[in-house]
């Protein structure tokens, strides 16, 4: 989580340069194995300072390259007793958890329980969508590749966190008779309810839940045994005022398949090298996993122009990557399957640092001689502008308040009120409390300006935007006061004689 809005902006342009940068390479070179690349003094150095643009907490990267494995650990697991990051270290990877609910889908699919072809009321009975009033009906694969029509914003804001199984379903049921923003399969729209969807469709059709159906059926076939659901983590963290605090968020179950896998960096090891068909793996998590990797499921992408499938971002040029974002936790996820080259790296704090070390570091291993064209980048712009402008709007709530307090004794030297000051009086009384009421809703229409539509303090709260919330309140401070200002100077006017 950078913030949520203007960090996203910055991570898309991030990717696209790296992977202009990826394509443009003439031939692929791979750097050495993968413990020279994590022992590269200049990687360090770009490192050190991502993580110093973004104050960020803890790092810590693995590097995968033909099936060897390196790790590097920056910063601290737990600032408070400055328990150093390790690759043992427990970590949440945000997005980077739908190529493993993806992959749960077609694994039923190897076992003949679905096919990604099938409508999704073939198996969730109570499933009605519409497209400009009429019936939508609405594939596997619209909902595995985002391109179902389901908005993200409003359903986002709609989703329920807790401890229940049941609020799979019930977050589920937010696309009930959900009018679709364009009709299945005409273009991408990234939706994290598609994979919450998945989830329940997965419990429906294999009996399990969607936590055991991928601890059981896929975290254990490949060897992740330190990686799951429900998992204690490593301390997360949010920029407030421009220092990393602790921030814990609630409970996920009802949206864990679009967000919460809980791994280390040397499970996700194992993650990267089964993608690289290294390990020894069931025939049906195997075929699951190639297929995964397809730049469409059964011939669907002739049918909508987009980049993703399956859980991955795929530009169809052999490279795999994701990233992820929760509130207190970024990662970004780089694989190439047929060069068995990949990387990994997750931060315990809301930072542009995984991705823009992941960007640099996977061009490293493609033998990229400009990997370090890419300068890191702050992900945390939003804290810093709002601390400002709040810093700002403090003082102007205390030149408000002098102002206030004299206020009747200026008005008793300017004498007699005449008709136009008064009605101007109004005026201004009028406008000010206009604005002071409006801006309440000023979240809302921040929000709704970039596609968020429905976001509101709840929101930014639960992302930790609690600056741009004391931003929020303090432009309300500033109208409250003007408006009873002009408000007791309209009454010191009007009751002069």
């Amino acid at each position: 989580m950078s913030t949520f809005f203007m960090g996203r902006f910055k991570r898309v342009i991030s990717f696209v340069v790296a992977m202009v940068m990826v394509v443009t390479t003439s031939t692929v070179v791979l750097a050495n194995d993968a413990e020279t690349v994590t022992n590269n003094q200049d990687l360090a150095s770009y490192i050190d300072t991502a993580m110093k643009t973004d104050n960020a907490t803890g790092l810590s990267m693995v590097v995968v390259s033909g099936g060897d494995a390196a790790y590097l650990n920056r910063g601290y697991a737990d600032t408070a007793n400055q328990t150093p990051m390790t690759e043992d270290t427990p970590v949440y990877i945000g997005s980077c958890t739908k190529a493993f609910t993806a992959l749960a889908v077609l694994l039923l699919e190897e076992r003949g329980m679905l096919s990604t072809e099938d409508s999704i009321r073939d198996y969730i009975t109570w499933w009605n969508v519409t497209y400009q009033g009429q019936d939508a009906d609405v594939k596997i694969w619209h909902i595995m590749n985002h391109c179902a029509g389901i908005p993200n914003g409003p359903t986002m804001s709609a989703v329920e966190y807790g401890t229940e199984h049941s609020l799979t379903e019930k977050n589920a049921h937010i696309a009930e008779g959900l009018e679709l923003s364009h009709a299945p399969g005409d273009r991408y729209e990234y939706c994290n309810l598609d994979y919450i969807i998945l989830a329940y469709l997965v419990e429906t059709v294999s009996g399990m839940y969607f936590d055991d159906f991928v601890e059981t059926q896929i975290l254990q076939s490949i060897g992740m045994t330190h990686s799951g659901f429900d998992l204690p983590t490593a301390p997360g963290h949010i920029s407030f005022l421009g220092r990393q605090v602790n921030y814990e968020t609630a409970p996920a179950k009802g949206s864990e398949a679009e967000g919460h896998i809980v791994t280390t960096a040397s499970d996700m090891s194992l993650w990267l090298k089964a993608q690289m068909g290294l390990l020894d793996l069931p025939e049906d998590l195997a075929n699951a996993i190639r297929t995964s990797h397809a730049g469409s499921i059964s011939g669907q992408s002739a049918q909508v122009e987009s980049f993703y499938y399956s859980g991955w971002n795929n530009d169809n040029n052999g490279v795999l990557w994701h990233t992820g974002l929760n509130p207190n936790y970024t990662a970004a996820v780089y694989v190439e399957p047929e060069n068995q080259i990949g990387v990994m790296v997750v931060c315990n704090c809301v930072s542009n640092a995984p991705e823009n070390v992941a960007a640099t570091c996977f061009s490293i291993l493609k033998g990229n001689p400009n990997y370090f064209a890419n300068e890191p980048s702050s992900g945390y712009a939003m804290d810093i502008v709002s601390t400002v402008i709040s810093s700002i709007l403090l003082a102007v709530v205390v030149l408000q308040i002098v102002l206030f307090a004299t206020q009747k004794k200026r008005y008793e030297k300017k004498g007699i009120a005449g008709a136009g000051i008064k009605l101007r009086a109004v005026i201004r009384t009028v406008i000010h409390t206009v604005f002071f009421v409006l801006s309440w809703f000023f979240p809302y229409a921040m929000s709704s300006a970039i596609g968020y539509t429905s976001f509101g303090y709840k929101e930014f709260y639960f992302w930790g935007y609690w600056v741009t919330i004391v931003m929020f309140v303090m432009i309300s401070i500033v109208l409250l006061i003007a408006a009873l200002r002009s408000i007791r100077g309209l009454v010191l006017r009007t009751s002069r004689k």
